[in-house]
């Protein structure tokens, strides 16, 4: 579900629809950002896998950083313990664990932006 709602956000930003006209069955966590460079500061190309934390060998969903603006986009259930894995083709670049926070209704956008080491 959370793949097919992320797919569905993707669309609509595209489409020129905001977040806030986008309404799902249930609250979820927009969670976006950009990766960048350590050492250039320029923008970044890598997969965003997002595991569960309880599991870190199931990934749940993941997102590649756009190579022009180095955004990506990921859609979350609320009030879960994640591990956002960064990665490229030749391994795991990053990881870092996340929490999202509790919801009871409405979308909520959060941001979260990657620097890493890329020389």
């Amino acid at each position: 579900m959370i793949a097919v709602a992320a797919s569905l956000a993707l669309i609509f930003t595209v489409a020129g629809v905001s977040h806030s006209d986008v309404k799902f069955s249930k609250p979820v966590v927009l969670l976006r950002g950009t990766v960048q460079s350590a050492e250039t500061g320029k923008v970044v190309s890598v997969k965003v896998s997002i595991r569960s934390a309880e599991n870190v060998n199931e990934e749940i969903t993941s997102s590649t950083s756009n190579s022009e603006s180095g955004k990506y986009l990921v859609i979350l259930a609320s009030n879960t313990k994640y591990l956002v894995r960064l990665q490229n083709d030749v391994g795991v670049i990053k990881e870092e664990t996340i929490r999202t926070p509790v919801l009871t209704e409405n979308t909520v956008e959060v941001n979260k932006n990657f620097t890493i080491k890329t020389k």
